[in-house]
């Protein structure tokens, strides 16, 4: 039935944009998370040492390191509404895959009973 091959392939495209959608959100966190290890900001602050600066090109480098890490932070926090709304993608596609079997037998159950 042809009309059965396009919906299972429309939800199939369904599910494998959510796992594209999430895929791209875990890459965008793993790759935050990576970058902000070898931030030398961040290594600062989780010390917690007190810097002390000695001439304008550490202070310059020390402030290009915390924009770095803020922007690093938001990255991080960005990707997470793109791994949740992949994973809704896929739990909706995958529900409609499993609800076809289950519509059309009682689509044709209701054909059944109507002709007798």
């Amino acid at each position: 039935m042809p009309s059965k091959r396009i919906a299972s392939g429309i939800l199939v495209i369904i599910i494998l944009l959510g796992f594209t959608i999430g895929g791209y959100g875990v890459y965008q966190y793993v790759d935050a998370e990576l970058k902000l290890r070898d931030n030398e900001a961040e290594k600062l602050i989780d010390s917690g040492q007190e810097v002390e600066v000695n001439n304008f090109n550490e202070g310059y480098e020390l402030f290009k390191a915390t924009v770095e890490r803020d922007e690093l932070r938001d990255q991080r926090a960005d990707a997470l509404p793109y791994m949740g709304v992949g994973m809704a993608v896929v739990a909706v596609g995958w529900l409609g895959y499993e609800l076809i079997p289950v519509l059309r037998k009682n689509r044709q159950s209701e054909s059944t009973e109507n002709l007798t």
